[in-house]
């Protein structure tokens, strides 16, 4: 915190200090009022000293109490920085093991007879494809049904099949935004921007899946918009680009038209 060179203390006790100082040589010297003045007006004159040694006495109590002030402040910051700094901690250490998630994730699959492995953030493409393939599978089957109904039927059968592989990153995903939405941090869109540039375009595609199925409707979907987790989000990433109309605008953030 920095100070105003009249509250630190020592211009405060060093004024008090020259004022006693001045005081005093004006009592022995005769200076200004003393000057021309008899010994018993002069000594009416100095048992004034008492009533002022007692008034130089409070200012310097309060100066005092101004020193415990400013420290009390300071240690009120000191303790404000101490919890931000543990708030940032922690999250970089949940961003940490979501990237050790990512990178643990693997799929295996057989094609012509050759089976092929897909492992970290190329298996969000690979869920994608699927999820895609579901989609297009129900719409065939009962072109009636609408968007919504079409996106919880295929997820619904998607995540039956995707659960062991997924089950664990959508939970710590939910749980980051979680931590910084119950925080008391004013800045808390700042923080899920750095959460958002850590999320490949797969991924957030996939989580804007998720949030319309039954499985994150309730409690991601809100914070999703909230903090505007769809922001430059590629539309062609959409298993149809009408699919854009089922989110409110402010999920999209300011970047939309």
């Amino acid at each position: 915190m920095n100070m105003k060179f009249y509250q630190k203390p020592w211009f405060i006790f060093g004024l008090i200090a020259a004022i006693f100082l001045i005081y005093g040589l004006a009592l022995e010297n005769g200076w200004w009022i003393l000057k021309g003045k008899d010994d018993g007006q002069l000594g009416t004159f100095g048992d004034s000293w008492g009533m002022l040694t007692s008034l130089f006495s409070a200012l310097a109590f309060g100066g005092l109490m101004i020193t415990i002030w400013q420290q009390q402040e300071e240690l009120g910051l000191t303790r404000k920085e101490m919890k931000d700094q543990q708030f940032e901690n922690m999250l970089f250490k949940m961003l940490e093991v979501h990237a050790n998630i990512v990178a643990d994730l693997d799929l295996r699959s057989k094609r012509a007879n050759n089976q092929q492995t897909t492992t970290g953030r190329d298996c969000f493409t690979a869920f994608l494809r699927r999820l895609t393939g579901n989609y297009n599978y129900y719409q065939k089957k009962d072109p009636s049904k609408s968007d919504q109904e079409l996106v919880e039927v295929a997820y619904r059968y998607f995540w039956r099949k995707n659960r062991n592989n997924l089950g664990h990153y959508f939970r710590y995903v939910y749980n980051i935004f979680k931590y910084i939405d119950n925080s008391d941090r004013e800045d808390k869109k700042t923080y899920t921007n750095i959460v958002r540039a850590q999320l490949s375009d797969h991924e957030v595609a996939l989580l804007y899946y998720n949030c319309l199925s039954e499985f994150g409707s309730e409690k991601f979907k809100p914070m999703a918009v909230e903090y505007e987790l769809f922001d430059n989000m590629p539309k062609d990433l959409l298993i149809r680009v009408q699919h854009e109309d089922l989110y409110p605008q402010k999920a999209f953030g300011s970047s939309q038209p």
